[in-house]
């Protein structure tokens, strides 16, 4: 039917019922022709769509959010919340909980010593990730533990259960640096267990024997970490000593000291030092011409070293430390003061990397704790220089 207009010369004519019928007539149709347009359009996925200019440049509509490199698992590859460890590897006390496993550089990346090649992306793994968790919370907390640590612990020890049930288990270096961390986290806590550290020891060395490196450089670096490890374990616990600096070539004697010059020892120490083991007074020599090297370097403007001259000291001074612990008959709580002042010092010029705070509170501790001790000693009364 051709198309043809609806005239009307006035309002009322509207309401003529052929005029209506017309009208409805031609409305119909036009609907009906359209239907079949409207039908193929709907057959295709994509419909046409003509967006608003003004609008879309004042109402920016985002449809997929994209990965910010701020978050440290962006894709959630991690096993647990990777925020919460970010927030943990920021917090001001990270840089003491690693050490001698790890440190944390300042803008809260996780560095292992010297295996970091070996090491990349292991925190996929499970139980490593834990390891990290625990003892970055634990340093958070004081070293208290709380719900959260006892909380990565049980998850740390179920991976490791569940890793060693399977027969074709082997270890990884992830394995035994979560184990390093481990023995870490028990001489820290205020209820750390001698025994357990010692158990933990020996099934490092176990795993170390057991893994195959394609670096010795790495499983050189493990045997350091656990060699501190155990003196550290020794030191505020006074667990048994698996590892001894005699057992490396690098650490049997001192370095940078010139075994033909005998520096004197300090003035402090000569009132009594002869009333105490030879070892010590030889230990407070070889420190003196240790620092006596150290300021001639830096008269002279020379790279500072860095070598095994401090952990030879520090492992004879801890060797003497449960040597004293040991003994009934001879428990001088003056000569235990002065092993821990000894040992500060020799550390504090050796930190490096660590720059941590944990060693040195423990010595002040325990120095503090010695003199209270000997409060009443008349020696302390009479030797004034060895006080201060």
């Amino acid at each position: 039917m051709p198309f043809k207009f609806v005239t009307v010369s006035h309002p009322d004519q509207v309401k003529d019922r052929k005029k209506q019928e017309g009208i409805r007539q031609h409305a119909i149709r036009n609907s009906i022709q359209r239907s079949p347009l409207d039908r193929i359009k709907r057959k295709d996925p994509f419909l046409p769509f003509v967006a608003n200019e003004k609008r879309r440049k004042r109402f920016r509509v985002v449809l997929t959010k994209t990965p910010s490199i701020g978050l440290m698992d962006s894709f959630n590859t991690l096993c647990a919340c990777p925020e919460r460890l970010r927030t943990l590897l920021r917090h001001p006390s990270a840089k003491q909980a690693g050490e001698p496993v790890f440190c944390i550089e300042d803008s809260g990346k996780v560095f292992f010593q010297g295996m970091d090649r070996i090491l990349k992306g292991v925190l996929a793994d499970p139980t490593l990730f834990h390891a990290l968790s625990l003892v970055l919370t634990l340093a958070a907390n004081a070293n208290v533990p709380n719900v959260e640590t006892l909380m990565y612990r049980g998850k740390l020890f179920q991976g490791m259960k569940a890793a060693m049930v399977d027969p074709e288990w082997k270890p990884t270096a992830s394995t035994i640096t979560t184990m390093l961390m481990l023995i870490g986290y028990d001489y820290r806590i205020e209820i750390g267990d001698a025994g357990s550290i010692f158990t933990h020891i020996r099934g490092v060395q176990m795993m170390m024997s057991l893994y195959q490196a394609g670096s010795i450089a790495v499983v050189a670096q493990m045997q350091r970490a656990l060699f501190w490890q155990d003196l550290f374990g020794c030191f505020v616990l006074n667990t048994m000593r698996s590892i001894s600096h005699n057992m490396y070539d690098g650490w049997k004697n001192p370095r940078h000291i010139d075994t033909q010059l005998c520096c004197a020892t300090p003035n402090g120490f000569s009132g009594m030092v002869g009333d105490w083991p030879i070892e010590f007074a030889i230990i407070l020599e070889d420190l003196a011409m240790l620092c006596k090297t150290v300021d001639e370097r830096a008269i002279t403007g020379d790279t500072p070293f860095v070598d095994d001259t401090p952990a030879n000291l520090e492992s004879r001074l801890v060797d003497l430390l449960s040597t004293s612990r040991l003994s009934q008959s001879f428990a001088d709580p003056i000569y235990e003061a002065c092993i821990y002042a000894v040992y500060l010092c020799t550390y504090k010029l050796s930190v490096g990397i660590w720059n941590s705070s944990f060693i040195p509170e423990i010595c002040v501790d325990r120095i503090l704790s010695r003199l209270a001790a000997a409060a009443h000693d008349p020696r302390l009364a009479s030797s004034r220089s060895l006080l201060l």
